[in-house]
């Protein structure tokens, strides 16, 4: 029979026990809705329209704001979910309509190190309020230069697909956000083949117009040569001086020309392997690039919102198109070498006509971020695609919407490019969500296929 002084010793340990799981569950707690909230916060911010960078844990770092849709009223719903983000660091408002209400909402933001402003509503009354607030806080009234590798559709994923090409034989190949090719030898093969190509982004693709070759630029500042039908390395260009975001041979295969985050384009001799000319040709970053033999003209798209027209034997300068607000995502030339289409971060395609050098179209009913944009290869249409969900065909010659598809519904939400099949019956997507899509003419799904991150293989017939 326990004593009395027993059955104490065991309260007290009762006790002592059940604090200390008060204490762990207390602790594991906290940190779990730490964790919860930012990862709310996360998401909130993106739905609010923000591009972010993130490290490798996911932890937000930078938060950057762009476009008139950003007011204070907007930053009166932006400024507690931008408390929340601990790791938050760098924070820039570009082109907003922002005014010193807006910019109190990050007041509380102690954690933040560099504030870039550049055309915004501000006054220098509100800016040295806000550095009396946050002493710490380097602000900076300029634009800040964002490597391209660090923003991606919404959340940078690591399954994400950043491009797309046709092969012969029914097959399809796409560079992944990891800086792999993923091949799939017919529509009905499940997994892919993988290839390493780049030790970071695979971000562009080209495929030779002749021969079995193919082109890739990394996030590795190198472009590789491919052999086509076994993925062989088969030789590397070297020149660039940060990521290369953008590969095109000419009509002839002869010549590659290629563009990236260090603001240059350059043109490559295949056979040699030598560069043969640059350009220093942005003031920002050049994500994009299209080449047309029939116009003898490459065209850049670059994050300075201008459009760059360059002669293809010598790269000098020959024009340029400024239209956008935005970021220019990228850019396509009709197969008659007569217009020009581009894709912007403000949410527009414009057709410019490359004889006259003037805009044609706005094309202004897309509700995010237009990543992506390709002409028919009869050049009667233009197809864009990018944040909102859904893909929209256009009449290229009057600017016409003929058609229009909620991707969203099919696994698409963020469609990173769009590329056509030679004979134009089909389309293919890829997205941040790491699948490709494949369309028939009438933007109806055909085919989704998932990359080797997932298990997922849909089969869909046309209606």
């Amino acid at each position: 029979m326990p004593t009395v002084r027993s059955l104490q010793f065991s309260m007290r340990t009762l006790v002592l026990a059940l604090t200390l799981l008060g204490i762990v569950c207390g602790l594991f707690g906290r940190k779990w809705y730490l964790a919860y909230r930012e990862k709310r916060a996360s998401d909130n911010v993106q739905h609010l329209g923000a591009m972010l960078v993130a490290n490798g844990d996911g932890s937000v770092l930078e938060v950057h704001l762009r476009g008139p849709e950003f007011d204070d009223d907007r930053m009166a719903e932006l400024g507690p979910e931008l408390a929340a983000l601990s790791q938050l660091k760098v924070v820039s408002l570009v082109t907003v309509k922002v005014s010193d209400v807006g910019l109190r909402q990050l007041h509380g933001l102690d954690q933040l190190e560099q504030l870039y402003l550049a055309d915004t509503q501000t006054s220098p009354a509100g800016i040295a309020e806000l550095k009396r607030r946050l002493p710490n806080v380097e602000v900076k009234e300029e634009v800040p230069l964002i490597k391209a590798s660090k923003l991606a559709a919404r959340s940078i994923f690591k399954h994400a697909f950043v491009a797309a090409l046709y092969l012969p034989g029914d097959r399809l190949i796409a560079s992944d956000a990891v800086g792999q090719l993923q091949v799939w030898d017919g529509l009905d093969v499940a997994q892919p083949a993988i290839k390493k190509a780049h030790e970071k982004w695979a971000f562009a693709l080209a495929a030779h117009p002749r021969e079995a070759i193919l082109a890739s630029g990394g996030g590795d500042r190198a472009i590789r040569l491919w052999n086509a039908g076994t993925l062989e390395p088969i030789g590397q260009l070297t020149g660039h001086a940060d990521d290369v975001h953008a590969v095109a041979f000419d009509a002839t295969g002869d010549r590659l020309y290629s563009t990236g985050d260090d603001r240059t384009l350059r043109v490559w001799d295949v056979e040699s392997r030598t560069e043969l000319a640059s350009v220093h040709a942005h003031d920002g970053s050049i994500p994009s690039l299209a080449v047309s033999t029939q116009c003898g003209i490459v065209a850049t798209g670059s994050r300075d919102k201008t459009i760059g027209l360059w002669k293809l034997d010598s790269l000098e300068p020959v024009g340029r198109l400024a239209g956008h607000d935005d970021d220019i995502q990228q850019v396509a030339i009709s197969p008659d070498g007569r217009r020009l289409a581009s894709a912007s971060y403000d949410r527009t395609i414009r057709i410019w006509d490359l004889a006259s050098r003037t805009e044609v179209h706005v094309l202004a009913r897309h509700t995010d971020r237009v990543f992506a944009v390709a002409f028919s290869p009869d050049g009667l249409s233009v197809v864009s695609a990018g944040g909102d969900g859904t893909l929209r065909l256009w009449d290229a010659h009057t600017g016409e919407l003929k058609l229009f598809t909620e991707s969203a519904s099919y696994g698409q939400r963020n469609i990173s490019s769009l590329v056509f099949a030679h004979d134009g019956a089909s389309l293919v997507s890829t997205a941040a969500e790491g699948n490709l899509i494949v369309w028939n003419a009438k933007l109806q799904p055909l085919r989704v296929l998932w990359g080797q991150q997932h298990s997922g293989f849909d089969r869909l017939s046309a209606k």
